[in-house]
């Protein structure tokens, strides 16, 4: 990005003196000369600030998408750790996930730890056919979620 302004602005510089050098004595030539190099000047301001936006651009979206990849490790990461566990044997994915979301809605709609931990064991237990959690399970599963969320 900085070798492209620096170009822009070398380029724009050259075209100002090489202007400058070929203009004669005379009023009217030096006053062309100033206005065609006043419009390099803003030209060569336009191209820098359209390569600044782009590159903005490029960044913002190289974020996002690195995010969602994030995101959907730590998902994944999460899902094959509950699966491992005999609570997940008789789950799919999605199933999985529903239980991640709903605990990550917990979390971030302000319920503390505790109320957070029980609504996921009822969930865990509900979706196990009323097969609750044990203690360590729980707490392994809680804990892997607050990572994931």
């Amino acid at each position: 990005m900085r070798t492209l302004t620096a170009a822009i602005a070398a380029s724009a510089t050259a075209a100002v003196l090489m202007l400058s050098g070929c203009s004669s004595d005379d009023s009217s030539s030096n006053s062309n000369a100033s206005e065609t190099a006043a419009a390099a000047i803003t030209s060569a301001q336009s191209a820098i600030e359209s390569a600044q936006d782009q590159a903005g651009s490029a960044l913002q979206s190289a974020q996002e998408r690195a995010g969602e990849a994030l995101d959907s490790a730590k998902v994944a990461t999460f899902v094959a750790a509950f699966k491992a566990t005999d609570l997940g044997t008789n789950l799919s994915d999605a199933d999985i996930q529903a239980i991640l979301s709903d605990t990550c809605d917990d979390l971030s709609g302000g319920m503390n730890d505790d109320e957070a931990k029980g609504a996921l064991s009822e969930r865990i237990t509900t979706a196990n056919n009323g097969n609750s959690p044990s203690n360590l399970q729980l707490d392994a599963i809680f804990a892997a979620a607050k990572v994931a969320c």
